[in-house]
């Protein structure tokens, strides 16, 4: 606490304008020595620098935690690069990674092979219940020269309808392809009787059928019940092929008893389709 001052306004209005000019202190030169008037404040502004365009992870130390300025960049980056690794190996599927893919494989190749399946016994249900319809000829393919290996579908080089409730008319898109499509539909898989009528156009009758026929039917589908079996086999021999090449030597590993239930399970359709075309067939 300061002391009283004993100053009255009249003896200090009563001061010569001398005696200020000399620098006599008063009451407000006195205030002010005792208590000076703190300093200017200063701004200071960060400057940029190389380590801000790193983004710093979460949980990473700040600069005011290290002692050395260059540390947390050093600490930082290798974090980061820390970071970085978990990713590649979350990305980079190992061998367990490789055995899953491969099993996707296999069975999109059996699934394929169950509904290739399912679409040429449906045909063939069709047929043997006497309905005509153009679909009857969706599982024909025409050996085309410089065509596909799997051949052409008819529906590509020509258009198919009805006439007369049991005739089918196949219309050419080009009359070079006649000969091609004829032996098409002569092979022993459908055993339709084609009549061309001029260079671009075939009737096909097709009669109701018979006891016979529809077991003939039958028998076709069996044929191709086996062909899907065999292809099923083969995809899985492949995923077999695939988990050796991968290292896994042991046959009663997961892989391989995956791949077998794959087979077992998808076999195990093709029989029931055919037996319910069995069954339609009578």
């Amino acid at each position: 606490m300061l002391p009283p001052l004993r100053l009255s306004i009249a003896g200090a209005l009563g001061r010569p304008l001398s005696a200020l000019r000399s620098g006599t202190p008063t009451t407000t030169a006195l205030l002010s020595s005792r208590h000076p008037p703190p300093p200017p404040q200063t701004r200071h502004y960060a400057s940029k620098s190389k380590s801000s365009k790193h983004k710093l992870p979460k949980n990473a130390p700040s600069r005011s935690e290290s002692s050395s300025e260059d540390a947390p960049v050093t600490l930082v980056m290798s974090r980061h690069k820390h970071h970085a690794g978990e990713i590649v190996d979350e990305l980079v599927p190992g061998k367990h990674g490789a055995e899953d893919v491969e099993l996707t494989k296999v069975e999109t190749k059996m699934k394929g092979v169950v509904d290739w399946y399912k679409r040429e016994v449906g045909n063939m249900e069709t047929r043997g219940s006497g309905r005509v319809t153009p679909a009857l000829l969706d599982g024909v393919r025409v050996n085309l020269e410089g065509g596909t290996s799997g051949g052409t579908r008819l529906d590509e080089v020509a258009t198919v309808g009805v006439r007369e409730g049991n005739v089918l008319v196949v219309t050419l898109f080009e009359e070079s392809t006649m000969k091609a499509v004829k032996t098409s539909l002569q092979s022993d898989r459908y055993n339709f009787n084609p009549q061309p009528v001029d260079e671009r156009t075939i009737r096909i009758p097709v009669p109701r059928p018979t006891a016979e026929a529809r077991g003939e039917l039958a028998k076709a589908a069996a044929r191709l019940a086996e062909d899907a079996r065999i292809k099923v086999r083969a995809a899985r021999e492949a995923g077999n092929k695939a988990f050796k090449a991968a290292g896994v030597i042991d046959k009663r590993a997961p892989p391989y008893v995956k791949c077998q239930k794959l087979t077992d399970d998808h076999i195990e359709q093709i029989d029931q389709i055919l037996q319910g075309v069995r069954k339609s067939l009578g």
